[in-house]
């Protein structure tokens, strides 16, 4: 988690903060200044993605698993490929650099995570999954009608 504070192109180190967030600790990040990062080799769905992008945060992730179905590359986020320590400083100079386009990324993931990953819509979606499809009459099988 990277964040940093005023105007400057790249904040001087003193205004950098660098280290682990656990989940529980994220709503100590309100501004859209935070960024996410998720430096992996192997992932499923990371929950703890979805939970960032919940609260806003941009997202730096290795192109892995189920990540690409969070992380739109460009817009609510950067993928980078994995072992690629380049790509990683890639896109983090992007965020430093640009401190408006963590804010748009930010709330692109936000937008995304309300848009597919809502509790109450997921539900519904499930539930209608689940219901028995409506039985055709047996009389109109037997006279052909389809």
């Amino acid at each position: 988690m990277v964040r940093w504070f005023g105007n400057a192109a790249i904040p001087p180190a003193s205004e950098r903060r660098v280290g682990a967030v656990f989940s529980a600790n994220l709503q100590r990040f309100p501004d859209q200044r935070a960024v996410f990062f998720l430096p992996s080799y192997f992932e499923g769905f990371p929950n703890a993605l979805l939970e960032a992008m919940a609260r806003g945060l941009a997202a730096v992730c290795t192109d892995v698993g189920a990540v690409p179905d969070a992380v739109d590359d460009g817009v609510n986020g950067f993928l980078v490929p994995p072992k690629d320590t380049m790509a990683l400083v890639t896109a983090i100079e992007h965020y430093l650099r640009s401190p408006e386009l963590v804010r748009e990324h930010g709330r692109a993931g936000l937008a995304r995570v309300a848009h597919f990953h809502d509790r109450d819509a997921n539900l519904k979606r499930l539930f209608a999954c689940l219901e028995p499809s409506p039985r055709v009459p047996l009389a109109r099988l037997e006279d052909g009608v389809t």
